[in-house]
């Protein structure tokens, strides 16, 4: 196997949240990746999309999947399995076992790095720009064939914000966030770091965010909150002179 063969890091992903599970057979799952020897494991909430066939059948009451409540436990769950078990923490979604994972790849990326995009469906950047590729497999065989390149959509990214963005997003995803770094107005979100605080998603309500497990499991909320208000914080203030 490539455990065995010893060469490369090998990482898994185990999705949480499948129709039909619980604690017992998410347990069953992280012990057989705590098993096989990986040097990696990814925990990650599955995300019905609409007019997929299993959109579909949750839509239609064939079948049912965790409500956020439950997916929230089976986070904490694996969070707890993987320390009690020695695993590194690494980002919200990875832990590492060995020192070969280290998921440099979305921990770079968050941070603002260039990153090139191959294949259908990947997204880049890259020098102030962002792209992704065709999803349609099919329209994005018949782009390549033509010698055309098979954007599905490209935009320019607003370096004047772009440190700050970076900042917020890499420090969401690593449960800390210092946000007086990122706006000098951070005492203004004392209330909404105070509630945080007092629902268990903070370790304290200091304007140095630093997230518990509950927190993480939060963190694309989080993150699109802080993202919203920080925006508006630093928006420059316009001062209308009275006739």
């Amino acid at each position: 196997s490539l455990v065995k063969r010893d060469r490369a890091a090998v990482v898994c992903d185990l999705l949480f949240g499948l129709p039909g599970q619980d604690a017992q057979t998410w347990g069953e799952d992280l012990a057989i990746a705590r098993d096989i020897g990986l040097d990696g494991v990814d925990l990650y909430a599955l995300n019905v999309l609409p007019n997929t066939p299993l959109g579909k059948a949750v839509e239609n009451g064939r079948t049912t999947v965790p409500s956020p409540a439950e997916r929230r436990d089976l986070y904490l769950q694996g969070c707890d399995f993987m320390d009690d078990d020695g695993w590194r923490c690494i980002s919200n979604s990875h832990w590492g076992r060995t020192t070969r994972e280290r998921n440099l790849y979305n921990l770079l990326i968050k941070q603002g790095a260039d990153c090139l995009a191959f294949g259908s469906g990947a997204g880049g950047s890259i020098n102030g720009y962002s792209w992704m590729n065709e999803r349609n497999l099919q329209t994005w065989h018949e782009s390549v064939a033509a010698g055309k390149k098979p954007l599905m959509m490209i935009m320019r990214n607003a370096e004047r914000d772009a440190q700050w963005r970076h900042t917020l997003q890499s420090g969401v995803e690593t449960a800390r966030v210092p946000l007086d770094e990122l706006t000098p107005h951070a005492e203004k979100l004392a209330p909404l770091l105070a509630q945080w605080h007092q629902k268990g998603l903070s370790r304290d309500a200091s304007t140095c965010l630093r997230l518990t497990n509950e927190g993480r499991f939060w963190a694309s909320n989080i993150l699109q909150s802080l993202n919203e208000l920080i925006q508006v914080l630093n928006a420059p203030a316009i001062v209308r002179e009275k006739p």
